[in-house]
């Protein structure tokens, strides 16, 4: 985990935060269509729509915003760059609203993209209160690193993942596996996360063989660099299985300590019939 699980989540964040400012500021709609409402003052966009601020551009099938209300929505093959943050968007739909303060929705195939950091997804909801919701599945890749799960909550420091099917650092050979995370952020990054349900973390011990650790509880410590699991908890390697109440793992040197009742078991090699 090293601290860098929510590194993608902190880079959405700072992609809608940064975008919902440019809205604010005086902006065109272009479209092969467009019709206006004064009444309510509406206006509604079809064909080729193109949604542009200095820096900032949306392009979409259709579109509406009401003025007075300060909403906006696109739909149709929506895409979006933002050129300050090399930061690309796409999704079938998005939309933008201020009425109690301002929130950003993108729904179906979702794709934030920065650089070679990637985020994949069914629904994002963002609102400047801090809060980030991801949901329907998403997949999220940074250098080495994915993370796959089922739901992400971000408000303020405090994080949620649900259903991790998987999170992978493939230069630093670790994967983990559990129902839900919950952490703080700190500047950031993970300072603390709590791995609950099914949890197994693989990787490759300090001489070179690969190690399975399991257990229904873990608990990750940036500032100790430790992986502390708990209930039912065993450590597997080749033929060897290590039992306690409590592992400790340590990440930099992938030593694993064992506290309360340990126990290994081994399979002695076969000297033959004597």
């Amino acid at each position: 985990m090293r601290g860098r699980a929510s590194l993608v989540l902190v880079l959405i964040l700072t992609i809608l935060a940064s975008s919902v400012a440019a809205f604010a500021e005086e902006a065109s709609l272009r479209a092969d269509e467009l019709r206006y409402d004064p009444t309510f003052q509406q206006i509604r966009a079809k064909g080729e729509v193109s949604l542009q601020r200095e820096g900032l551009s949306f392009r979409s099938d259709e579109a509406e915003a009401f003025l007075a209300e300060g909403r906006f929505r696109l739909w149709g093959g929506v895409t979006g760059r933002w050129e300050e943050r090399n930061i690309d968007i796409e999704a079938s739909s998005l939309r933008y609203a201020e009425e109690e303060g301002v929130e950003v929705v993108a729904d179906g195939d979702v794709l934030l993209r920065r650089g070679d950091d990637e985020l994949y997804c069914a629904h994002v909801t963002w609102r400047e209160s801090g809060f980030l919701h991801l949901s329907g599945g998403f997949s999220a890749f940074s250098g080495s690193r994915t993370v796959e799960a089922e739901e992400a909550v971000v408000e303020g420091k405090v994080f949620k993942i649900l259903g991790l099917k998987r999170f992978e650092d493939v230069e630093a050979g670790f994967v983990l596996h559990a129902d839900r995370i919950e952490g703080r952020l700190e500047g950031g990054r993970v300072a603390e996360a709590t791995a609950l349900g099914g949890v197994e973390a693989e990787f490759i011990g300090a001489d070179g063989t690969p190690m399975r650790l399991s257990g229904s509880r873990a608990l990750y410590s940036e500032a100790r660099g430790t992986l502390v699991l708990s209930g039912s908890t065993r450590a597997r390697q080749g033929d060897r299985t290590l039992e306690a109440d409590s592992l400790v793992l340590h990440l930099a040197s992938r030593r694993i300590e064992a506290v309360g009742s340990p126990k290994i078991t081994f399979i002695l090699p076969d000297r033959g019939t004597p």
